[in-house]
């Protein structure tokens, strides 16, 4: 499964604006007339990931850095996707579309009430686009994994949820901390952050303990 495009009317920082997420594929949406515009990207290299000679797919199809200044919204536009986007805890979206590969499967998804999409191809050669209404059933989310990782350090809420799996650091360290409590180590007279740290250098003295054992053997 792949996210390719994802467009918002409104959303936070983001007014009317999409996200090319599909090394294949260039999205324009536009509004007013509710086209969904779809070109191929001359850029794109087929067969970037695979190693050497191998014919197989590969595991890797595609790498999306989103780049930007502190406050651009970078944090907001991933926090969309674990909101609405991921199995485990997908939610309906308003006022955005996005698009994604399942399998064979090229899909538009979009809030019905207030948007409407026709897909237009620039050549016969793209695939056809299958358009859904928000509300409809998502067949990815039975078989799709999500990992998240972040070294934002600020305590907000985090969740580890089935096929999310949740590798912040906001989420280790009140994991620690509840860990710790139901293992009766700790009596709630130390901080999250005191805990984490404790719990951090016991992780590291075990693996390097576990790495030499095996290494002799």
């Amino acid at each position: 499964m792949e996210f390719l495009f994802i467009w918002f009317k409104e959303h936070f920082l983001f007014d009317r604006q999409g996200f090319q997420l599909s090394g294949e594929f260039r999205f324009d949406y536009d509004m007013e007339n509710g086209t969904l515009a779809v070109s191929r990207n001359p850029l794109y290299v087929d067969g970037f990931y695979r190693l050497g000679n191998d014919s197989r797919q590969a595991v890797i199809t595609n790498i999306t850095a989103v780049i930007g200044r502190n406050g651009a919204g970078k944090s907001t536009f991933l926090n969309f996707i674990k909101k609405y986007l991921v199995p485990a805890q997908g939610l309906d979206f308003k006022d955005a579309l996005v698009v994604y590969r399942h399998g064979e499967e090229h899909v538009v998804l979009y809030d019905g009430k207030d948007l409407e999409v026709n897909v237009v191809k620039e050549d016969a050669a793209i695939p056809d686009f299958m358009i859904r209404k928000n509300s409809e059933p998502k067949p990815y989310r039975s078989d799709t994994s999500f990992i998240f990782f972040s070294n934002i350090l600020d305590l907000s809420a985090e969740e580890n949820l089935n096929d999310y799996y949740n590798l912040s650091t906001n989420y280790l360290i009140k994991g620690d901390k509840r860990n710790r409590v139901e293992r009766h180590f700790d009596h709630g007279d130390q901080s999250e952050i005191d805990v984490h740290r404790i719990e951090e250098i016991n992780r590291q003295v075990i693996f390097v303990h576990d790495y030499e054992t095996k290494f002799k053997e």
